[in-house]
C-alpha cells in the first residue's frame, strides 16, 4: 500500500488487521487488470469488472472505517495523480508498440478503467487529475465512468479539446462544494500552453472554507521553463485573498532541488504552503522518456492544516509491459502514481484544552 519496505514508520501506523485488508486489496487489484483486459474485447466480462472492483473498493472502504474510529476530528483525505492523456502516448509509441504514434484504443481503454477503478476504491474525498482529458469521464473509453459520476462531483478545466486538469469531490466525503463552477487558470502560451492549466474549487470542510487546487506545471529543459512556472505562480496567488486556506496537488514537472527551490521561494509558496513529505526512497512517476523514476508529483497545504500521513501509493513503472507483443500489454494506468494525504485543521489550544478535560 505504500511502496516501499523501507518505510518503518508509516507501517508502524497500521495494525496487522489493516495490513491484511491492504494486501487482499492489493491482491484484487492485479486481478481486476487481467479482467479489465478481457473485458475490452469481451463484454461479457464486464459484469465480472463490477464484482472485482467492488470487492476491493469495500476493502479499502473497510480500512478507512477502522482508521476513523479512533479520530474525534474528522480529517480529509486528498489524492493528487498525473493519468496519462491518450494524445501525449505519441511520445512513448517505443512503449506503446501500436501501429500509430498512438497507443492502442483498447490501450487507452485499460489504462482508463484501471485509474478509474483506482480512484473509486480509494475512495479519497477529494482528488486532483492531471492530463484529463474529457474522455477520461466517458464510458466508452472507460468502463469505470459511471462509477466515478456515482461517486464524484467534478470539476474540470480544459482549453478546447486539450487534456486539462479536475478537481473530483466525493459527494459522501468531508469535504462540500461551495462554488459552482471552477475557477480556472493558465491554460495559455506564457504557462506553458493548453495543458498548463490550474483548477481551483471551493470547498467547505470542517465548517471553513478550503480552496482545492489541482496544477500541471510546464516541464522541460528550455530555459524560459522556470519563467512559465512563475508566471503560473502569479496568476493563481492574484486568484487568492491573503486568508484563503488551500490544499494544493499536481505535478509539477520538476525533482527536489534547485528548480522547486526556484519554484518555492514564490510568494504562492514561500510562507503560505508546506510541502508534504513522502516516505523515503519514494518516486511518483517517470522521466520523458520513461527511463528513470523521479519525484515530480507533490502536495502542499496552508500552514492552518496538518498532515497525519502522506506517501506515493505504489513504484512507478511504464503502462505497457513487455518487450515483443504488438501492442504491448497493459500494465498500469499511468507513467505516475497516486500520491496519497490524510490532512486535518490544526486544533486550536482552547480545543486541546477542552480534549483533555
Amino acid at each position: 500500500i505504500f511502496g516501499s519496505s523501507n518505510n518503518q514508520q508509516q507501517k508502524q501506523d497500521l495494525d496487522e488487521e489493516e495490513w491484511i485488508l491492504a494486501a487482499l486489496r492489493n491482491s484484487l487489484q492485479s486481478v481486476l487488470k487481467v479482467v479489465i483486459h478481457k473485458s475490452t474485447s469481451n463484454p461479457a466480462h464486464l459484469p465480472l469488472v463490477s464484482v472485482v472492483a467492488a470487492l476491493s473498493g469495500a476493502l479499502v472502504l473497510g480500512y478507512r472505517q477502522v482508521d476513523d474510529s479512533g479520530h474525534k476530528d474528522q480529517s480529509l483525505r486528498v489524492i493528487t495523480w498525473n493519468v496519462l492523456a491518450r494524445p501525449y502516448t505519441k511520445y512513448n509509441s517505443q512503449q506503446h508498440r501500436a501501429s500509430a504514434k498512438l497507443e492502442d484504443e483498447n490501450q487507452t481503454k485499460q489504462r482508463y478503467t484501471l485509474a478509474g477503478e483506482e480512484l473509486v476504491g480509494r475512495a479519497a474525498d477529494v482528488v486532483f487529475l492531471q492530463e484529463c482529458e474529457s474522455d477520461f469521464f466517458e464510458p466508452r473509453w472507460n468502463l469505470a465512468a459511471s462509477k466515478l459520476e456515482e461517486a464524484y462531483y467534478t470539476y474540470r478545466c480544459n482549453v478546447g479539446d486539450s487534456p486539462g486538469t479536475a478537481v473530483l469531490v466525493k459527494k459522501t466525503g468531508q469535504a462540500t462544494c461551495h462554488a459552482e463552477r471552477p475557477l480556472c487558470i493558465g491554460g495559455t502560451e506564457e504557462t506553458g500552453g493548453d495543458s498548463k492549466v490550474a483548477t481551483l474549487m471551493q470547498l467547505m470542510h470542517g465548517g471553513k472554507m478550503l480552496t482545492a487546487a489541482s496544477i500541471h506545471f510546464r516541464g522541460g529543459p528550455q530555459a524560459d521553463v522556470p519563467v512559465s512556472r512563475r508566471k503560473h505562480a502569479d496568476l493563481i496567488l492574484d486568484g487568492l485573498t491573503p486568508e484563503t486556506e488551500i490544499v494544493l496537488g499536481g505535478d509539477f514537472n520538476c525533482n527536489p532541488g534547485d528548480q522547486l527551490d526556484n519554484l518555492e521561494v514564490h510568494p504562492l509558496f514561500r510562507d503560505r504552503l508546506k510541502r508534504l513529505p513522502l516516505q523515503q526512497d519514494a518516486k511518483t512517476g517517470l522521466s520523458a522518456d520513461m527511463s528513470r523514476e523521479e519525484i515530480l508529483d507533490y502536495i502542499y497545504v496552508s500552514q492552518g492544516l496538518e498532515v497525519l500521513r502522506s506517501f506515493a501509493t505504489a513504484k512507478p513503472r511504464p503502462p505497457w509491459a513487455g518487450n515483443a507483443t504488438k501492442p504491448a500489454k497493459v500494465y498500469g494506468a499511468s507513467d505516475h502514481v497516486p500520491v496519497f494525504a490524510e490532512i486535518k485543521w490544526k486544533t486550536t489550544a482552547t480545543a486541546r484544552e477542552k480534549e483533555t478535560e
